[in-house]
């Protein structure tokens, strides 16, 4: 009989004992290592590993493979000796790590994931108990953390994406003291004597905020899952799911600054500003939350290691949004602008606003007072910049070069509608202004019109360049405009000024050289 045949039909100990009887020990201890480690290679190396029970299959036999070394040692220290047996776990381990690197890291899910490091902790915690170095084991499990991570984030980053677009961008309002503790309980937000207000009550932000915040919460969580029984100190595991926290909220914002450069609507955009608002504050409670999760409910105030969090990490998307309030806000009023149909010779104005001022006012005065809960410095940013803009607009409107004749009745007109705009500025329609502030921003229109309507040009030239001046903020170059248009007019036979012809044309030859010799220097 063969020493193959022993070993297939007899105890390892009975094989001993017989090869021992018939002096050939030595070499029945050299076949069967030979043996063993050509088994090794078969057990390490599988054929194949699709799913969950491949790897389990796989692994459990790799266990009692290796249980199997350890009862010998033990039955018959002469056959085996711990050496060997530390040599074969360590060529088996490189094995395996070298197999899981290459088929767990193509997991496609969380849900697999954690299956998988359960797997692989339970194979872990075997070997342990058998006296085997199991360490290299537990960090394959942390270089995986990343991984793990990337494909959770992926997830919860397509939910955040899905819910901007589903939002309806409205201020969430409840009707019942049940349906206010409900969000309450989902949000951190607090108001002073909201909870006296009668109902409805409003809440600043959109229900995406309150999605936005639980996503991120359990998202923590998920982070926390794969991290568990890895070996991994408090410190440790709080820095990686702040690192971790970090970059969700960064991406978050990226997917913000994506979403706003679709040109959504003015009403979605004020709202995404303010959703983003509390979503920065928001920030501060998962700081807390996070030192929980991983120094358990009663650590925060006991622990010194704090986790917080980068409420900055939504500066750039609010920056984005603001940016495109401001061009929203401007395409508004360059669509109303383009409804002007000045006659620039009409005979006399209408005696009131034009339609398209009235209408455009209207909708600047609704649109201001949705920027209540804005922040108030944006508030007035957006607003002053509004006002600029419009002003600019009238300005180019009346200076146009295709515009070559205006009578007085059209400035008439056309200075009922910047008093219609100098009434909204001066009523303030955002918080925070000085009641001169706004105004300002259609004093050079005001005093421009003034002057060419009053021909007030001796006062103009006597106190040009003076810091009190009446007409301080006409520049000389803008008033021959005016003058020239002006002039053309009457030269068409109109005859608006009323003087000799001759006299006229001498006094606004002198104004229209003196004008030009300011603009000049």
């Amino acid at each position: 009989m063969s020493a193959q045949d022993l070993i297939d039909f007899t105890p390892v100990h009975r094989c001993c004992q017989i090869f021992n009887v018939l002096g050939a020990k030595e070499e029945f201890e050299q076949y069967y290592r030979e043996q063993r480690t050509e088994q090794c290679e078969l057990v390490i190396s599988p054929a194949q590993l699709k799913n969950i029970k491949d790897y389990v299959n796989y692994l459990d036999e790799i266990i009692g493979f290796f249980v199997v070394e350890d009862h010998i040692l033990i039955t018959e220290p002469s056959l085996v000796s711990a050496a060997y047996k530390d040599n074969l776990w360590e060529i088996a381990l490189k094995k395996v790590i070298n197999t899981l690197n290459l088929k767990f890291g193509g997991c496609p899910d969380v849900e697999m994931m954690l299956r998988m490091k359960k797997v692989i902790l339970l194979f872990v915690l075997t070997m342990k108990s058998y006296g085997y170095g199991i360490i290299p084991l537990y960090s394959l499990l942390q270089n995986f953390r990343d991984q793990y991570n990337e494909i959770l984030m992926s997830e919860y980053c397509a939910q955040f994406e899905r819910d901007l677009e589903r939002d309806n961008y409205t201020p969430i309002s409840v009707n019942s003291e049940e349906e206010f503790k409900a969000v309450i309980r989902q949000f951190p937000f607090y108001k002073r004597s909201m909870e006296q207000e009668p109902f409805p009550r409003r809440f600043p932000f959109s229900r995406f905020v309150i999605s936005v915040y639980n996503q991120a919460k359990s998202y923590l969580v998920g982070c926390l899952k794969f991290m568990e029984h890895l070996q991994l100190n408090n410190s440790e595991v709080d820095d990686t799911v702040r690192r971790y926290a970090n970059v969700l909220l960064a991406r978050w914002s990226g997917s913000l600054k994506s979403f706003v450069l679709k040109k959504i609507s003015l009403v979605q955009l004020v709202q995404i500003t303010i959703n983003i608002g509390y979503l920065e504050k928001s920030c501060e409670s998962l700081g807390p939350f996070i030192t929980r999760l991983t120094n358990g409910e009663d650590a925060i105030g006991t622990t010194s290691h704090q986790v917080v969090l980068s409420e900055r990490v939504f500066r750039d998307a609010r920056s984005e949004v603001e940016q495109q309030i401001d061009e929203c806000i401007r395409d508004k009023v360059d669509a109303f602008i383009e409804l002007a149909s000045y006659d620039w010779e009409l005979p006399a104005s209408s005696g009131h606003a034009s339609d398209f001022i009235s209408d455009l006012i209207n909708f600047l005065q609704t649109t201001f007072v949705s920027f209540t809960n804005l922040p108030s410095q944006l508030a007035r940013h957006v607003c002053m910049q509004t006002c600029k803009h419009l002003s600019q607009c009238l300005s180019e409107l009346l200076l146009s070069a295709e515009t070559k004749a205006i009578s007085t009745g059209a400035l008439d007109q056309f200075s009922l509608d910047v008093m219609q705009c100098e009434m909204f500025t001066a009523r303030c329609p955002v918080a925070g202004f000085d009641h001169q502030t706004l105004p300002m921003t259609f004093a050079h229109l005001r005093q421009l019109l003034d002057l060419v309507m009053s021909a007030d040009w001796t006062t103009y030239l006597a106190e040009y360049g003076q810091e009190n001046g009446k007409y301080v903020r006409v520049k000389a170059s803008t008033a021959i405009i005016v003058l020239e248009k002006m002039i053309e007019f009457e030269r068409r036979g109109a005859g608006f000024f009323g003087i000799n012809k001759g006299d006229r044309k001498k006094l606004l030859d002198t104004i229209i050289r003196q004008l030009r010799n300011l603009s000049n220097q």
